[in-house]
């Protein structure tokens, strides 16, 4: 699972990327074929979404990097170290024979991309407030205070009685 477009939106807002790029971002994942040449996935399709889990890429295919700042640098540290912690976990779960330790090590992958998550957000935070761009800080302190706040257990909710004229 990979950030969500609203992250690269705002990831083009910080980085001060071009709109096409927060667009291109947004239109689905690009999908390595045998002849090299990417093609578009439409978002949604879960057979395109599993078909580029499955493959494996090599290293200096996986991510490319852009010119360096300091933003991006921090950006794709993370995505480094969330890719080496999943791969490891992965292979785990590869050896793995029991159904109930591979959903533990499955739980475990979920966990480590939404704490990556949470922490390209608050890189981007870190940024936006260091160029002054307080509004956009604001909306991804939001986003991370919905990400990691505790999910309230269902409390009944108090309803009036139903008015029945028939009932005595």
């Amino acid at each position: 699972m990979r950030p969500c477009a609203c992250f690269f939106a705002s990831l083009a807002l910080v980085a001060g990327l071009s709109a096409t790029a927060a667009v291109a971002a947004e239109s689905g994942p690009v999908l390595p074929t045998l002849t090299g040449a990417p093609t578009q996935a439409p978002l949604g399709d879960p057979a395109a979404v599993r078909a580029l889990e499955a493959l494996p890429l090599p290293k200096a295919a996986a991510r490319q990097r852009p010119a360096a700042t300091p933003l991006l640098s921090e950006l794709f540290d993370v995505l480094d170290r969330e890719d080496a912690q999943v791969a490891a976990l992965q292979a785990e779960l590869a050896r793995t024979a029991d159904p109930m330790a591979a959903l533990a090590v499955q739980r475990r992958i979920e966990k480590v991309k939404q704490d990556s998550e949470v922490e390209l957000l608050r890189v981007q935070a870190t940024h936006a407030r260091a160029a002054g761009k307080s509004a956009l800080a604001a909306q991804l302190d939001a986003a991370i205070a919905e990400l990691t706040a505790p999910r309230a257990a269902h409390e009944p909710v108090e309803r009036p009685a139903p008015a029945r004229e028939d009932v005595r």
